[in-house]
């Protein structure tokens, strides 16, 4: 009889810390402005944020911005997220764990938005090719991933969607997905979208 000498590592226990982790705190303070009576509507655009490295102090104007203002509508832009450890280019060492710093971010930024602007308001979200990051590396390596959701689950979106992560749906913030040919009409001639042109310098 022949007996295998070859003995199966042992994998390494799994730190449940990995599943299981308290959400960081953040204070939302909501405005005290009331919102103006005016003729026409305010559409406030915030481009190119990339969680989580964001410009904070350019962040920081942009809520002011929107508590002097209280919009009708906020937009974002594309590239909301950032999703290094997800490029085709270069990934990091020192970026490991800055997917979930970036989704808590953001999510955060839309709460302080809420907070800042009234009743009545719309928030869209429009999705740029750093957000389809995540996604795409899913749909590469399995795309069955991307469909799975909670058991019995009736209409909730695939828990690895962005939009899931991100708890758009409890937020209220719409979504316009299809990059890079998705298109939001504000009006017959202003359209908003993603683009994929560069300025040269």
């Amino acid at each position: 009889h022949k007996h295998s000498v070859k003995v199966r590592p042992v994998p390494e226990p799994i730190d449940p810390s990995m599943f299981i982790r308290r959400a960081p705190s953040s204070v939302i303070r909501p405005t005290k402005r009331q919102k103006p009576t005016r003729d026409g509507e305010v559409l406030v655009g915030l481009g190119d944020i990339h969680f989580p490295f964001e410009d904070q102090r350019a962040l920081s104007l942009a809520h002011l911005a929107i508590r002097e203002l209280c919009p009708d509508t906020v937009v974002c832009l594309g590239d909301n997220q950032d999703m290094a450890m997800f490029s085709r280019f270069e990934r990091r060492q020192e970026w490991m764990g800055s997917t979930q710093v970036g989704l808590d971010r953001e999510y955060a930024m839309w709460a302080q938005i809420i907070a800042d602007t009234k009743e009545g308001r719309h928030l869209l979200r429009v999705k740029g090719n750093h957000d389809d990051r995540m996604e795409r590396e899913l749909r590469a390596t399995n795309g069955e991933l991307l469909g799975l959701r909670r058991a019995a689950a009736q209409t909730e979106l695939g828990v690895l969607t962005l939009a899931y992560l991100l708890r758009l749906d409890e937020l209220g913030v719409d979504v316009l997905d299809g990059y890079p040919n998705a298109e939001y009409w504000v009006n017959d001639t202003f359209k908003i979208m993603h683009g994929r042109a560069t300025s040269p310098t």
